[in-house]
């Protein structure tokens, strides 16, 4: 779990806070963590793709992930290695 106050403001915080924070409480909880399976803009879903975003922190506390899309950001880094899950990754344009 992680507090949202620990995430530099901009797309990334706003992503985590208006789709991963369900109960609104300023932190992601294990719970919450633990039930984000795709992030992705395609099929309906909400996604982080186009919106600059430097880097992801605590990307590491989504254990179920399975799809990650983070296309055209501004990525020099993105560590995967806890995301054991992952079966489709896309980050083109960083």
């Amino acid at each position: 779990a992680f507090s949202l106050e620990e995430v530099e403001e901009g797309p990334w915080k706003d992503f985590l806070g208006n789709n991963v924070d369900t109960d609104h409480s300023g932190a992601v909880s294990v719970r919450e963590a633990e039930a984000v399976v795709v992030i992705s803009s395609e099929d309906g879903h909400a996604g982080i793709d186009g919106l600059g975003i430097p880097s992801l922190p605590f990307l590491d506390a989504f254990t179920n992930l399975e799809t990650l899309s983070c296309n055209g950001n501004a990525l020099t880094n993105l560590d995967v290695s806890h995301n054991t899950k992952l079966k489709n990754l896309s980050c083109s344009g960083n």
